[in-house]
């Protein structure tokens, strides 16, 4: 069902799928358009064409399939085949849809990955198709567990965050819906602090350790992140500093390429 909200809009019928990420690309591509042909589509494996960057450039649709993320990112770039994604998808809209290593590569780089290093890309930065890094196979720890290791957990919170700066401009009682946040991040040991509660909002998203904005109104939350000129330090800090982000709701709709998709009120 979700595949066919992605590509029934557009009218696809023809998916590319790059199976670079396993061996046998013939046999992955084949559980594929098995699998695809079912719902109507026609699956073309773009290891059958002999210019992969003009099968981009002529794609209606793309998916890349999972397996090792560094075997898919080295591949991706070997054949010059990132800047042409790149385009199609953020420049012309095309579909894409990624499954596992296929969703790691969409993100900023490939540091989430749970793969073993069997292969060297020239560099991890990977599609950038969105601007937070996804880790496709994130299990929440298990307390019983007999593993010694670290946990999932501890990797991301090797950021190392004290406190989060909140933006809850989304909705209208700045004050109630800060605390709510606080009540439940102090839990946990965060400090909490609402950007409303600061004179300068742009000094205090260039001194944060993390941004988590809230959900609400996703038109009243952008109008107001221009009103207030956060727009391009909330970028700068994210994808120049690689602060964490959290969105909820209409922070992660303005966390995307547009609010286009939001199902709020236009009040």
């Amino acid at each position: 069902d979700q595949i066919e909200t992605v590509l029934k809009p557009k009218d696809v019928k023809t998916v590319l799928f790059i199976p670079y990420a396993l061996k046998n690309h013939d046999n992955y591509t084949k559980t594929v358009s098995d699998a695809l042909t079912k719902w109507g589509y026609k699956v073309e494996g773009i290891h059958t064409h002999s210019d992969p960057v003009e099968a981009v450039k002529k794609s209606e649709a793309i998916f890349i399939g999972g397996g090792n993320t560094f075997v898919l990112l080295k591949t991706l770039y070997e054949k010059k085949l990132i800047e042409t994604i790149r385009s199609r998808v953020l420049e012309e809209h095309i579909p894409y849809i990624g499954s596992s290593a296929g969703t790691n590569v969409a993100t900023r780089s490939i540091h989430t990955t749970n793969d073993m290093p069997v292969a060297y890309p020239p560099t991890f930065d990977a599609l950038k198709l969105v601007p937070f890094n996804i880790n496709p196979h994130y299990l929440e720890t298990d307390p019983s567990t007999k593993h010694k290791g670290e946990t999932r957990d501890e990797r991301i919170g090797e950021k190392d965050v004290k406190t989060v700066l909140f933006v809850p401009y989304a909705l209208k009682n700045y004050d109630n819906y800060t605390k709510t946040v606080s009540d439940a991040l102090t839990k946990w040991g965060y400090k909490v602090e609402g950007i409303h509660t600061h004179s300068d909002p742009v000094e205090a998203v260039k001194k944060s350790e993390a941004i988590f904005i809230g959900g609400g109104n996703t038109f009243v939350l952008l109008k107001t992140l221009y009103e207030k000129n956060l727009i391009e330090t909330i970028r700068a800090r994210v994808l120049g500093d690689h602060i964490p982000y959290i969105g909820s709701s209409a922070g992660t709709n303005v966390a995307t390429k547009s609010i286009h998709t939001t199902n709020d009120m236009p009040v």
